[in-house]
Parts: structure tokens; sequence; C-alpha cells
């Protein structure tokens, strides 16, 4: 299952078989006998996990009861906003996947905020207007001491002791739109707690690979899911 926002302009799409930077290449993964679902997700502002929670598991559910689809064999990946995405889901959803892969997500939105801070991330150009007071992660248009449940209740981070299903996670140190941290923060406390859990990163890369790092990115994820999915 792959996911961002909305996706069904892409219905008639020809999607060009490529290496995977951040989101997975669909040709890619199809070709090797894979069923790619991709389902719109409709949000409510303030809301933006749980809204990504009930789009995701119902469209799941109904696609898990096809003849054709491996209901006990599902798996989930995004990348930016869609790896946040994963994360949420990873901590919420038990053990309804398989097998997630994040990518330059999101986990702490209260960590998030320190991290504007341009002698640290020179390049990084999101503000807290981003996340509190409008943008894509919907937090109710309120700044953190305005808001601060519905900061915690959309961080994956704080529901980490939830998350059951391995976690394969991508991102890079030089991230110019997610903070690298906010990748470390998730592992750590997901090794603490006894989870599968990988991290891998591209000294070189920002916030997706590409030439030989997305060649070996390619490699890992296909065979982290076939490991699991595929088995």
């Amino acid at each position: 299952v792959y996911y961002y926002q909305k996706m069904s302009d892409a219905l008639r799409r020809f999607f060009r078989p490529a290496l995977t930077t951040g989101s997975i290449d669909k040709p890619w993964f199809v070709s090797r006998g894979y069923l790619v679902f991709i389902p719109d997700i409709h949000y409510r502002e303030g809301q933006a996990g749980q809204s990504v929670l009930e789009s995701v598991v119902s469209g799941t559910r109904f696609v898990s009861e096809r003849m054709y689809v491996d209901a006990e064999r599902i798996g989930i990946q995004g990348h930016s906003f869609g790896g946040y995405e994963t994360n949420f889901l990873a901590a919420h959803t038990g053990n309804l996947f398989t097998a997630a892969a994040s990518a330059a997500g999101a986990t702490n939105f209260i960590s998030y905020l320190k991290h504007y801070d341009s002698r640290l991330y020179p390049g990084l150009y999101f503000d807290d207007w981003h996340l509190g007071a409008g943008g894509q992660y919907r937090l109710g248009g309120q700044s953190l001491w305005k808001s601060l449940n519905s900061y915690i209740a959309n961080s994956p981070l704080f529901k980490a002791h939830h998350v059951t299903v391995p976690l394969f996670i991508m991102h890079n140190k030089g991230d110019f739109a997610v903070p690298w941290p906010q990748a470390v923060e998730f592992y750590i406390a997901l090794r603490r707690l006894g989870r599968l859990v990988w991290l891998i990163q591209d000294d070189e890369g920002q916030h997706g690979v590409s030439g030989r790092a997305a060649l070996n990115y390619t490699r890992c994820l296909t065979d982290f899911f076939n490991s699991y999915l595929l088995r």
C-alpha cells in the first residue's frame, strides 16, 4: 500500500520504471509479483494521523477481500509526508500490516519545532506555520502551546510502544525538508522497546537518494519486502 495525500488523478498515468529514490517505484514492484494499492486520504483539520488511519485501513480492508490479495502479507510504504504517514500507521494498526517502510518521515512534532535552526539545517525551508498554523501536517491551526494534545496525538513517537510491525527506515543527514533526528528518535525508541527496526542513511543524500545510493536503497527495500511478503 502506497499513499501520499490524494493520488487518484494519476489513475491513468504511465509510471516510468526506475530506481526507488524515496517513494517506491510502482513498476519495479508490480513486475516482481506485487499489487500496489494507492488510496486517497481525506483529512480533517487537527487529525492528520487519524485521517490517514481511517482512509488507509478501510481501503486496505476493502482491497484485501479480493481473491487475488493475500491479506496476511500486506506491506506499506511512504516518503516524506508519506513517510510520516507510514510511521503513524505502524504505531496504530497492530498486526494489520506485515511490513512497513518509511523514508524521510516525521515522528515527533514537538522536537520537530526545535530543528528550525538555519545554523543546523541551512536548507530547511519550513517554519512553525507549516506545523501548527496550517500546511501539510494540519495540526489545527494552533501553536504547540495552544494545541499540545494535537501535537502529541499526531506524533508517532508517543505510540512507539504500540508498534509491532517490522519497520525499515531510510533518512539522510542532509535532509532539507525533514530533519534527520526525527528518524533517529523513532529508531532509538523502537530499539529500546525491542522492536524489529532498521535505519539506513546515505551521507551524500538529502530528502531522497540518487545514483548508486538509489540502487542500494532499491535493493535493500526490495529485499526487506521480499523477506516478509513473498516468503
